[in-house]
């Protein structure tokens, strides 16, 4: 009984670390993005993202996470300035604690982020994540995270 107890918990832990090893390399919820994950962002302005293809930064990707934060003291869906002030008051400090540089100072770089949708947001949704990216959208190897 111990040496089959044995053999399922193997089985479990390989499964577990295995399902953690190919996280970068599939396609997922963009909720699910965590700082730090580099994956490939929408090309078309506007577009409502549900999933998104991971990739390890290694690899080329369009875009790495460097904030993931919530709305709060909001009741009702917040307007463009609301939301365009939330990204300048926590995703443009995020970017230059992440990168060690100012987005404004680096050439080529832009910010790229998902808010909620009002349908999202009439079931709950809060959620911001913002990622840094390129102006051109050209994908890119390694992470944009300071040394």
């Amino acid at each position: 009984m111990g040496r089959g107890l044995l053999i399922r918990i193997g089985i479990i832990a390989a499964l577990i670390l295995g399902g953690f090893l190919i996280k970068q390399f599939v396609s997922g919820s963009a909720s699910d993005l965590s700082v730090g994950d580099c994956f490939d962002p929408p090309t078309t302005a506007g577009q409502t993202v549900k999933d998104v293809q991971h990739h390890p930064c290694t690899d080329l990707h369009g875009g790495e996470v460097i904030f993931v934060g919530k709305f709060t003291g909001l009741t009702d869906f917040p307007t463009d300035d609301q939301v365009q002030q939330f990204i300048s008051d926590n995703c443009l400090p995020a970017y230059t604690a992440y990168t060690g540089a100012d987005l404004f100072d680096t050439d080529g770089a832009d910010l790229g982020y998902f808010s909620p949708t009002s349908d999202g947001w009439t079931k709950g949704d809060r959620g911001v994540i913002c990622y840094a990216t390129r102006l051109d959208n050209a994908p890119t190897k390694g992470s944009v995270r300071k040394a």
